[in-house]
């Protein structure tokens, strides 16, 4: 395997939601519409009504549900926690059960019209990589990423881990 491209701060900006959300972010992307609500498992617990929606808005924002859905802004999560009918605390017992994250991802993406990148999708966004770096003046690896995230966004894809993603930028 090649050497990591990103430094340790970068990758870890690229696993996490970012410090802040924006209020014009909040509205547009943690905002759930009626369909969404509807998805939302009104007979389950609070924390797993407010796990469901955070991973909804995940996707809708960043392209991908981060590991730890604790590292949402204390803002972010109680602007999702009214909506759901769930107290912010309970995000701590989210996931208790893997398989419920699990579902709940699959769900959220059938729900955004977003699927995972398949090994077509990844050679076409290695060939894409490879004319960006090559028409990059800027030799900063991050940027290539965050170039990817987009392009996977753009094509509903949901972004794989961001090892797979640095394979690609060293790649290219």
């Amino acid at each position: 395997m090649p050497a990591p491209v990103l430094t340790d701060a970068e990758r870890e900006r690229f696993l996490r939601f970012p410090a802040q959300i924006p209020r014009a972010d909040l509205n547009a992307f943690f905002t759930l519409s009626a369909s969404d609500r509807k998805l939302v498992p009104r007979t389950a617990t609070a924390s797993n009504r407010i796990g469901f929606a955070l991973q909804v808005c995940a996707l809708r924002y960043l392209g991908f549900c981060p590991e730890d859905l604790g590292t949402i802004p204390a803002a972010a999560l109680q602007y999702v926690a009214e909506q759901v009918d769930a107290e912010p605390g309970g995000l701590a017992e989210y996931g208790e059960r893997r398989h419920t994250r699990i579902d709940h991802a699959l769900q959220a993406q059938a729900h955004l019209r977003l699927r995972r990148p398949n090994r077509g999708d990844l050679d076409s966004l290695s060939t894409w990589l490879v004319a960006r770096a090559r028409a990059l003046e800027d030799d900063q690896p991050v940027v290539l990423v965050d170039l990817a995230c987009q392009r996977l966004r753009a094509q509903g894809l949901v972004r794989p881990a961001i090892d797979t993603l640095e394979r690609l930028v060293a790649a290219a």
